[in-house]
């Protein structure tokens, strides 16, 4: 979490706004191939219409598909959804928020994903057991 969710006034009539960002995970995340994954980023605004988009990036490439997003009350989230980790998914992963008004806020994460293979063996001595990797 980063940044103070305040309002104050600093002259009658004029209002300042902070906004305040959440993301989840915060630390790296850790998956198997084959598994899915669901990051998740809030942003709470002071009005619905201060965000004009959310983008998300998966190692620096904008994506285009895989994330719904929810603008409806101050709690705005957008959340990219990989049902099926393939060993080449992980990376930097950025969501971004984009405002009418003002510079983009944005939070990233790192993905590990770990590749699962079956080891060959086989039974040669019942007193000894060795494996070997490659």
């Amino acid at each position: 979490s980063s940044g103070i969710n305040a309002e104050w006034p600093l002259r009658p009539g004029v209002n300042l706004y902070v906004r305040e960002f959440t993301s989840t995970p915060t630390t790296p995340d850790y998956i198997h191939t084959g598994d899915s994954i669901s990051l998740v980023c809030t942003i709470y605004v002071a009005d619905e219409a201060e965000l004009s988009s959310t983008t998300w990036y998966i190692g620096g490439v904008e994506q285009t598909e895989g994330f719904e997003n929810d603008y409806s009350g101050t709690a705005q989230t957008s959340t990219l959804v990989d049902s099926e980790i393939l060993n080449t998914d992980g990376g930097v992963y950025k969501c971004e928020f984009n405002f009418v008004v003002g510079d983009s806020m944005s939070f990233e994460t790192t993905v590990a994903v770990h590749l699962l293979t079956a080891l060959e063996s086989s039974y040669t001595n019942p007193s000894s057991l060795s494996c070997a990797f490659e």
